[in-house]
C-alpha cells in the first residue's frame, strides 16, 4: 500500500509511545518549533517543507572520519549522535554503513522536530528532484513532505526515496532547540563515540541564537566517550578564541583538522 503522510505521523506516534522520542522543549505543542526548516505540517495551509537544508547526506570527509572510528570500535556498540536531524538522511547513511559492515550501532539525534524512525528518507533534495523528474511538478512547486510521500508511491521501486524498515534506525530522538532546551547536559545523550553536526543544532545555537561557540563545543565534549570524536562545521572557523579556550580547559581534546576535535586517545588523534 502507498505510504501516506498520515502513516508517517502514525510512525512518529508509535515512536513516542515506545519512548524513543524525548521532547525537551518548553512549548506546549511538541510539533511546533517555529523554525524555517520545519518538515511537519502544522496546519492545512502551512505545509512541512523538504529542502536542501534538512536532507543533507553525510559528507565524504565526515564519512572517512566516521569509518575509522567505527572500525576502531571492533565488536563494541558504536554510539553515533546526529546533531541537527532534519529528515534523517545523514543518520540513515550511518545506519546503512554500519549494517553493510556488520557493526553494532546506536543512533541518537538532536533536532527541532521528530521523524518516523521506520520510514527512512534515502535521498537529498537534489536527488529527490532527479528521481521524481518533471512529471511531478506538484512536489517541485510545494516541496512538502506529504506531496513527496504521495509522489514516491507512484515511482518504480528502484527509484523510490523512502525505505520502510522493520526496526527503528534511530534509537532515541531528543527534540528541542539549542541552547534553550538543551541547557542541562544531563538531558542529552551520554557516552557518544561520534558527534556529527553539519549546520545542525549546536552550529545554529552558536552562530544564530547568541550562544558562544565555546558553550556549544563544551556541551558536545561533555557527551563524548574517552576516545570520542566531534565532526562539526563550526570548528572550521579558524583558530578563534572560543576554540583556543576549549583546548586550554580540556587538555584531553585535540584539534585534528579543520572540522574535527577528538579525545587524545581517539584513533584520529594518534
Amino acid at each position: 500500500m502507498p505510504l501516506t503522510y498520515q502513516d508517517y505521523l502514525d510512525g512518529i506516534a508509535r515512536a513516542e509511545e515506545a519512548g524513543r522520542i524525548k521532547y525537551l522543549r518548553r512549548e506546549p505543542n511538541p510539533h511546533h518549533p517555529g523554525a524555517r526548516f520545519s518538515h511537519i505540517n502544522k496546519s492545512p495551509s502551512d505545509q512541512g517543507r523538504v529542502s536542501m537544508m534538512n536532507t543533507r547526506h553525510l559528507s565524504p570527509l565526515a564519512q572517512e572520519a566516521l569509518e575509522k572510528v567505527l572500525n576502531a570500535k571492533g565488536n563494541q556498540v558504536f554510539h553515533y549522535l546526529e546533531s541537527g536531524l532534519g529528515l534523517g538522511v545523514a543518520a540513515y547513511d550511518v545506519y546503512r554503513l554500519a549494517k553493510a559492515t556488520n557493526k553494532a550501532v546506536r543512533i541518537s539525534s538532536l533536532g527541532q522536530e521528530p521523524i518516523d524512525p521506520q520510514t527512512a528518507l534515502t535521498a537529498n533534495y537534489a536527488e529527490i528532484l532527479f528521481k521524481l523528474g518533471v512529471q511531478y511538478q506538484g512536489f517541485v512547486a510545494s516541496s512538502s513532505l506529504d506531496v513527496l510521500l504521495e509522489s514516491n508511491s507512484r515511482l518504480d521501486p528502484d527509484k523510490r526515496c523512502f525505505d520502510s524498515l522493520p526496526e527503528p534506525y534511530i534509537s532515541t530522538q531528543y527534540v528541542g532547540t539549542f541552547p534553550d532546551d538543551f541547557t542541562d547536559c544531563q538531558s542529552l545523550p551520554q557516552e557518544v563515540d561520534f558527534i556529527h553536526d553539519d549546520h545542525g543544532a549546536l552550529y545554529y545555537g552558536a552562530l544564530h541564537y547568541g550562544s558562544p561557540i565555546y558553550e556549544s563545543l563544551r556541551k558536545a565534549v561533555s557527551m563524548l566517550t574517552p576516545d570520542g570524536v566531534i565532526f562539526m562545521n563550526i570548528i572550521n572557523r579558524g583558530d578563534n578564541e572560543d576554540i583556543s579556550n576549549l583546548l586550554k580547559t580540556h587538555p584531553d581534546i585535540r584539534r585534528v583538522s579543520g572540522h574535527i576535535l577528538a579525545k587524545t586517545s581517539s584513533v584520529l588523534a594518534q
